[in-house]
């Protein structure tokens, strides 16, 4: 059941759950209202595991890693710098649907999975007007002031999806590591797009840092790094490895005029090209507390170490990370599909 957070709202308003029409309710309304306030306040059940701060368990956050406080969210923000940067300033790289004239859709509709702090979907809806976007996550951390036809949801979209009208795009970004079935996830995708309609996910390889040089080396900090994050994500069933496959799992959910964009990118200023040099700078900065929030809960939370060699130990990968002599890199995969007519 999602929880829908309202835009623009009086001060003080919380953001309230939709149980549906009034006449389906099997209960009286005083528990009905108990119940809204209940699952309504729950989204706000932080989980705090040192010194950071995590999704509620109740929405989903007891398998999910990566924190929600305001580091974290910094972070989310600098990171969609990164990909306007690498996606040389588009939202997405497919071709939008058009609505067709004289059809029962009188609005296009977008749907942005994970939507974090809510900075895509927000930008999106300000460049597409005339779109309905919807932006999921597990917190509730978006700003309470977006454009009209935006708005946000606290939702888990492994859970069964309850949409009533289909979509005309669906987005994902940096999931990798947070879906348990991508079949299933694709699958629900497929369903609740409309015919014509168009899947997009940007996916980082997180669990394949290295070098072309050798200068990442075997039994490094960033080599281990890679490691434990494929170990920890294999444990609690979301692997931190899998994104070259995402493409067949695309194409396996029925989507057709499937294609796989690949792409690299630096950690550092090493790189001699201008535009390398500053999306490396720019990730780098993204890893000063992107390694922690990737690191800490897959190592104490997962794989049982003792926070203080889990810090120590994401330490030394950062350090690795902004050594000029250690020439990281990444692979970046943008993957599309299109619902048959």
């Amino acid at each position: 059941m999602a929880t829908t957070i309202e835009s623009n709202p009086p001060a003080e308003v919380e953001a309230e759950i939709e149980f549906g029409d009034d006449s389906e309710q099997s209960c009286d309304e005083s528990i009905a209202e108990s119940d809204t306030t209940s699952l309504s306040s729950s989204v706000f059940d932080y989980v705090y595991e040192n010194g950071r701060r995590y999704a509620s368990h109740r929405t989903g956050g007891d398998t999910y890693v990566l924190p929600n406080d305001d580091v974290e969210q910094a972070r989310l923000d600098l990171a969609h710098h990164y990909w306007s940067l690498m996606l040389r300033g588009k939202l997405n790289l497919a071709d939008l649907p058009q609505a067709k004239k004289g059809s029962d859709c009188d609005q296009m509709r977008a749907l942005d999975l994970g939507t974090g702090t809510g900075i895509w979907a927000i930008d999106f809806a300000d460049a597409n007007e005339e779109w309905e976007v919807i932006g999921t996550d597990l917190s509730p951390i978006q700003p309470r002031w977006v454009p009209p036809n935006c708005k946000f949801e606290v939702d888990n979209f492994e859970d069964n999806w309850i949409y009533g009208k289909p979509f005309n795009y669906i987005h994902g970004r940096n999931l990798v590591g947070c879906v348990a079935d991508w079949s299933v996830l694709f699958k629900n995708c497929f369903d609740n797009l409309a015919p014509g309609g168009i899947l997009e996910f940007q996916e980082t390889d997180i669990g394949r840092a290295y070098s072309e040089d050798g200068s990442v080396k075997p039994g490094s900090p960033i080599a281990e790094y890679n490691k434990v994050l494929c170990e920890a994500g294999k444990i609690l069933g979301r692997e931190a490895d899998i994104t070259p496959k995402l493409v067949d799992f695309v194409k396996a959910a029925g989507f057709v005029d499937v294609k796989e964009i690949k792409m690299k990118f630096p950690v550092g200023s090493w790189p001699k090209d201008p535009r390398q040099k500053e999306i490396g700078t720019v990730v780098q900065e993204i890893l000063q507390t992107g390694t922690e929030a990737y690191g800490l809960a897959s190592l104490t939370r997962v794989l049982k170490w003792e926070p203080a060699k889990a810090k120590e130990f994401l330490a030394s990968v950062v350090k690795d990370f902004n050594n000029r002599k250690i020439h990281t890199v990444y692979d970046l995969h943008v993957v599309i599909g299109r619902k048959p007519e």
